[in-house]
């Protein structure tokens, strides 16, 4: 991955901008690769040390008119600098399952602006079997999961998980009915570390 910056500088002299920015370059041109010195974090466990280039204009950089244009500002001196970092494809990152997506929408017309919360819930519908230390839960497929206040009723697939959008934050009574016909009501907390529901 080539990550690119512009290195310009600011003074009262254009002579000064310009001979600031020659020492700036002739000292990056003279480090070829980035030191392990000051690496930071995973960055000293990547193996090759990372590469650089100075002023050769590459990418989306090759034209420094257009980068300054679309800052709305006047064409500085600059020289561009650029870091080659390679990149681990088969790195994985550990995290917690997400249960909750959150979307807000927002009227700015509005006065004072409207502002709206919505929830994308994900569980699962589990059945105790067993009993005492011996017990496990299993997921119950087909099992209907209904919010009555809302209006909106989901199904589990076969892994017994199920997903319902639209849920406001707050308390709700949930109603879950499976293939046997049994029916329970629970209350559930959104946004919450957990929606599974027992049966």
């Amino acid at each position: 991955m080539q990550l690119s910056y512009i290195i310009t500088t600011w003074a009262r002299e254009v002579g000064d901008e310009h001979l600031l920015l020659w020492r700036t370059m002739v000292a990056l041109m003279r480090e070829l690769k980035i030191g392990d010195d000051v690496l930071q974090g995973q960055m000293r466990q990547i193996g090759a040390p990372p590469r650089t280039t100075t002023g050769q204009a590459d990418g989306v950089l090759r034209n420094p008119g257009e980068f300054w244009s679309a800052l709305d500002n006047d064409l500085k001196p600059s020289v561009i600098f650029t870091a080659s970092l390679p990149v681990d494809l088969d790195a994985l990152v550990e995290a917690p399952p997400v249960f909750t997506r959150i979307l807000q929408v927002a009227d700015l017309r509005a006065h004072p602006p409207l502002d709206q919360l919505f929830h994308t819930i994900g569980g699962s519908v589990l059945r105790k079997k067993g009993r005492g230390r011996d017990a496990v839960q299993a997921p119950v497929s087909e099992a209907r999961v209904t919010f009555p206040q809302l209006g909106i009723s989901v199904q589990t697939g076969a892994d017994g998980r199920y997903r319902a959008g639209e849920i406001p934050a707050g308390t709700h009574r949930v109603r879950v009915t499976t293939d046997s016909n049994a029916a329970i009501e629970a209350t559930l907390i959104v946004p919450s570390p957990s929606y599974d529901l027992e049966v």
